[in-house]
């Protein structure tokens, strides 16, 4: 709406009508943090929202703007600095409300009667014009699809699953396969950019010319005279390293894939997946070495 090739031309204006809205209420976490939708916090809605309000308020100098939120989430050097703006405006409020099941809305006359909670227990209410929903960043619809074309493994949440969530987030669980961008969380343009490059990074590091690639020795390994073709394996193998081939009565290990983590050697029920330099008679004589 604020954009100049926007519905209205610019124009903060109330939607199907000329008008220039009076007040207008900016709902946060509607969705978020709450177990029956969405638990987590998007992490970006806060900041967006007190954005655009404070673009709005510059359009519209005489509207009042009206923030209710269960949460407020504003890291960052300059998230802080425009809430900092709105806190101080005489044209901005806040106002906590308790969960978003108790944030009711009633429009009468063209105006949204907007009925809360507060914390304590009491009602408040505030009219406006223009009711605008900070809803949390949620999965795309074809995620889903993508991560099953590409064997890619999935969060609780539905998001991409990266290698590691603090230290490696760049990269899936399947080698060769990078993430960038809300594909992996709910992610603003400056971090999905961040990890476009760092993705970027990785590509090309793997692709220098003449360099010789170096596979780590610990791996998983299969003794064939054991397997019976379970698949146990298969299924708990969290980066997609190990098969059964069509037709085929053994288990078998992409080595370039295996990351030796060992969860398929502690899930094979007859003990043929074996940790390269891990392997129980390894572990049993550094035990012995250490109680001697």
């Amino acid at each position: 709406m604020l954009a100049s090739n926007g519905p209205t031309g610019g124009e903060f204006r109330i939607p199907g009508d000329s008008r220039v809205p009076k007040r207008v209420a900016f709902v946060h976490c509607a969705g978020s943090l709450d177990p029956d939708h969405v638990p987590y916090c998007s992490g970006i809605c806060c900041g967006v929202a007190f954005k655009l309000s404070h673009l709005a308020s510059t359009r519209a100098p005489e509207t009042e703007f009206h923030h209710l939120y269960k949460e407020l989430v504003v890291s960052g050097k300059e998230e802080f600095q425009i809430y900092d703006k709105a806190r101080h405006n005489p044209r901005f409020s806040m106002e906590r409300y308790q969960r978003i099941t108790s944030v009711t809305g009633d429009a009468a006359g063209g105006t949204q009667e907007l009925a809360y909670v507060k914390p304590d227990g009491s009602t408040a209410r505030v009219a406006a014009d223009m009711v605008v929903l900070c809803t949390a960043v949620v999965p795309g619809p074809g995620l889903g699809a993508l991560a099953a074309m590409l064997d890619v493994a999935q969060d609780r949440f539905g998001f991409l699953e990266e290698q590691h969530g603090r230290i490696d987030a760049g990269r899936s669980k399947l080698k060769g396969i990078y993430l960038a961008g809300a594909c992996q969380a709910p992610s603003d343009i400056q971090r999905a950019s961040s990890q476009g490059m760092a993705a970027a990074g990785y590509v090309l590091s793997e692709l220098v010319t003449g360099r010789r690639l170096e596979v780590d020795p610990v791996r998983a390994r299969v003794e064939t005279a054991r397997c019976s073709g379970c698949r146990t394996c298969v299924g708990v193998c969290p980066y997609r390293a190990i098969s059964v081939a069509a037709g085929g009565s053994t288990a078998e290990v992409n080595e370039l894939l295996c990351q030796g983590c060992g969860t398929c050697v502690a899930a094979c029920p007859s003990g043929a997946m074996r940790g390269a330099h891990f392997t129980g008679e390894q572990i049993l004589a550094e035990l012995e070495a250490l109680l001697q």
